[in-house]
């Protein structure tokens, strides 16, 4: 249940501590009523429902939100800071949380701040400090692989498919910054967000660490660029 998972806790926490930072970065206003947790407990939701109407309907429902808070009280009982509040959030607050919140310069910072937990997370493990091995016969300690995800958006269609060529009428929704996955006749097959991660194996299951990521869009300098030349970028 993503309402009790601990790392989006602790990345709503994280993103709070920002935003209270003594350098104003925020324009100045009433206090909201919802907190940063429930606005990507939302965002979370509306990947799961493929959509955000939907994701605010389901949450929306007293029983349903009930149930969710008195799970998050009974799996976390001693830590105050971790509730939800009395009424769910609806679209509109998580508009309003992304216009005035997600900022370049906290985007920024929360990409550090991962990346300096992932390089701790990994030193604490033992990665890259390998007991032997070499350049032609490494350690299974000793990788640090690129690759690539595809992240399917949340509507099938693109730019080109929302609007009638005749008409202009726009016929659909569609992410703008989607990106056609392969072609199927003159329709994009797969819209959707290539990720590349950067991230360190060691020979266990279920214990690889993601150093850092970039994601290609429309809109990204990177999007001619291929998957490798992203990683080695990233990492420089």
């Amino acid at each position: 249940m993503a309402v009790c998972l601990r790392p989006l806790w602790e990345l709503a926490l994280q993103f709070d501590a920002l935003i209270e930072d003594p350098v104003p970065v925020c324009r100045p206003g009433r206090k909201r009523k919802y907190r940063t947790f429930e606005a990507m407990l939302l965002d979370v939701a509306a990947w799961h429902y493929r959509g955000y109407e939907r994701a605010a309907d389901n949450l929306g429902d007293p029983e349903v939100w009930s149930m969710l808070r008195e799970a998050v009280e009974h799996a976390y009982p001693n830590n105050n800071r971790m509730r939800l509040c009395k009424t769910p959030p609806s679209r509109s607050q998580n508009y309003r949380f992304r216009a005035r919140y997600v900022t370049d310069h906290l985007l920024e910072a929360m990409h550090n701040r991962v990346e300096s937990a992932a390089f701790r997370a990994m030193s604490a493990m033992g990665i890259l400090e390998p007991p032997e091995g070499s350049l032609t016969n490494p350690d299974p300690y000793a990788f640090l692989t690129g690759d690539g995800c595809w992240l399917p958006a949340l509507t099938s269609l693109t730019r080109h498919d929302a609007v009638d060529p005749e008409t202009g009428e726009i016929i659909g929704r569609y992410d703008p910054d989607a990106l056609a996955y392969g072609t199927q006749g003159d329709k994009a097959s797969a819209p959707g967000h290539l990720l590349v991660m950067v991230q360190a194996r060691n020979p266990y299951r279920k214990e690889r660490i993601v150093l850092t990521t970039r994601l290609k869009s429309a809109h990204n300098p990177e999007v001619n660029r291929n998957d490798a030349t992203i990683a080695v970028t990233a990492l420089l």
